[in-house]
């Protein structure tokens, strides 16, 4: 999980567009929630992988950003998740 300085609906807001800029498809966003539901596709071998992003308040000024990726298939994904949830994190914090 990330911990941002931000009230949580700016965060979830920011989430959705850092979501949006990895041209991934959006499934589903709540702001009430604070849930982001999207799915992305390998390049390589066209599997689907979800992804679901929490954005909460732990503060009046402070937000969790807590992602997860799944690959829908297979048993193994050569590490592509991990390296989708460092590059999405590394967006959101604005070091592209």
């Amino acid at each position: 999980p990330l911990l941002f300085a931000s009230p949580v609906d700016q965060a979830f807001l920011r989430a959705l567009d850092t979501a949006k800029s990895m041209q991934w498809k959006i499934v589903s966003s709540e702001a009430m929630s604070g849930l982001i539901e999207a799915s992305d596709t390998t390049t390589l071998m066209g599997f689907i992988d979800d992804i679901v992003i929490r954005v909460k308040e732990v503060g009046p000024h402070e937000t969790k950003i807590d992602i997860r990726s799944l690959s829908r298939a297979g048993k193994g994904d050569s590490g592509r998740n991990a390296d989708r949830i460092r590059e999405y994190l590394k967006r959101f914090s604005g070091s592209r």
